[in-house]
C-alpha cells in the first residue's frame, strides 16, 4: 500500500469558499483546521500540490478564477512546537502511513 501525504494549505486571509471546498474534498479526519487560515490535509499518494490548490480554489486555469489567495505546501514529516494536543494527535495519526 502506497503512503499518504500531508499538505499544509495556508491562506493569506480567511476565505469561506476555500474552507467549504477543502472540507468537502477532505472530510472528517482527512483535514485538520488550525485557526482560520491554516489547514492540514491528508491526501492520496501521487497527488500534487497544484491539484490540491485547484480543488480548493487557490489555483486558476482557463475555466475558473481562484476564489482565494494562499499556498499549498507538502510536509516532510518533521514537526515541532508548542500547541494544543489535538494538533499533535492529528499529525501523529495522519503520519502513520506517510513515507
Amino acid at each position: 500500500m502506497a503512503a499518504s501525504q500531508i499538505f499544509a494549505v495556508v491562506l493569506s486571509q480567511a476565505y469561506p469558499e476555500v474552507e467549504r471546498r477543502l472540507k468537502a474534498k477532505y472530510p472528517g479526519a482527512h483535514h485538520y483546521q488550525h485557526g482560520d487560515r491554516t489547514f492540514l490535509v491528508k491526501v492520496a499518494p501521487g497527488v500534487m500540490t497544484r491539484q490540491v490548490a485547484m480543488e480548493v480554489g487557490l489555483g486558476k486555469d482557463a475555466d475558473e478564477k481562484p476564489v482565494g489567495m494562499g499556498a499549498v505546501l507538502k510536509l516532510n514529516g518533521a514537526y515541532a512546537g508548542w500547541e494544543k494536543p489535538e494538533l499533535w494527535e492529528w499529525l501523529s495519526a495522519a503520519m502513520e502511513d506517510v513515507a
